[in-house]
């Protein structure tokens, strides 16, 4: 099975099922085997015998069936088996994180609200695992708001979260990206700035320059109040750049977005570089860069090998 063997695990485990100790253990490794191979009725019909072999105890093979289906896409057969568990009361910390990830890949999130308590109550399930179901919960119904709903869903969502959720940097980037896109910068101005005077994230800053309207000195003025602590951070140094640039202040943007280059060489970030050289007149040095952010997003620069002067009317060979 380590070597990836899987035909030859699944054979071996099989032939040998009938006069092992633990008849149920084999099949559970085979249909995993199986499994891995894509071979998906093989794999069901050693679940169905580990079953029988062990039908005082249907935990394991419940469990596994609910893994691999799920894995699979197969949610209706994952949250099945994870309701039988449940009827028969064992339903422990292993099946209940993966009742959380059926009910997450459904779109179920009412059903997956009320499972907070219980995964929070149940010894066993890392608190930290928790926290990034709710997270990962509230992020996908913002998204889910914002791209089918307006922003009174949008702000619904955001109003039923926990505290602890919207403190948290994924949860507040989302609902920011929201009202962003329903024209509401300033709200999103000030719901990211709570965010980074508490937990300072870089998705969170780099939205802070890219946001419209208000007033863009002001806004400067408080992402330089930042950069006095954090004079190497290169995100903050495009989020200063871009307030610079819609308050007019060309030269002290190229300043920014050379000291970011310098510090990590981002594309957009040579991209924005080489637009406001390009403007600025310095079309060279635009060229330049341009070429520099095509070989960092390839990987390599490319060869091209010399052009020979040829005579005026001589043919190419």
């Amino acid at each position: 099975m380590s070597a990836g063997s899987w035909r030859e695990s699944e054979l071996t485990l099989t032939r040998a099922a009938r006069e092992a100790a633990w008849p149920a253990v084999h099949y559970l490794a085979a249909a995993r085997a199986a499994d891995l191979q894509g071979a998906f009725d093989r794999r069901d019909a050693w679940l169905a015998l580990a079953r029988e072999a062990a039908p005082d105890d249907p935990g394991p093979v419940l469990i596994s069936i609910a893994e691999m289906n799920l894995k699979s896409g197969a949610t209706d057969a994952a949250l099945e088996a994870l309701r039988s568990l449940e009827q028969q009361g064992n339903l422990n910390p292993r099946a209940l994180l993966l009742l959380a990830r059926v009910y997450r890949q459904r779109g179920d999130f009412d059903r997956l609200r009320k499972l907070e308590p219980r995964l929070r109550s149940t010894r066993g399930v890392p608190p930290a695992a928790v926290d990034e179901i709710v997270d990962t919960l509230y992020m996908d119904m913002l998204r889910v708001a914002t791209d089918k709903g307006g922003v009174g869903a949008l702000t619904a969502v955001w109003d039923e979260a926990t505290g602890a959720a919207r403190r948290r940097p994924g949860v507040a980037v989302a609902y920011a990206r929201g009202l962003a896109r329903f024209g509401e910068p300033e709200r999103a101005a000030l719901v990211l700035r709570e965010l980074l005077d508490a937990d300072w994230n870089e998705a969170a800053v780099l939205i802070y320059g890219e946001l419209g309207g208000g007033d863009a000195l002001e806004r400067l003025r408080l992402a330089e109040g930042w950069l006095r602590a954090r004079r190497d951070d290169p995100a903050l140094l495009v989020t200063c750049a871009r307030l610079c640039l819609r308050a007019e202040l060309y030269g002290k943007a190229r300043s920014y977005l050379e000291q970011s280059q310098a510090l990590r060489p981002r594309a957009e970030t040579i991209q924005l570089l080489a637009q406001l050289l390009e403007q600025l007149g310095d079309r060279e040095r635009a060229l330049r860069l341009l070429q520099d952010g095509l070989a960092l997003v390839t990987g390599r620069q490319p060869v091209v090998p010399p052009l020979r002067p040829r005579l005026f009317g001589s043919p190419r060979r």
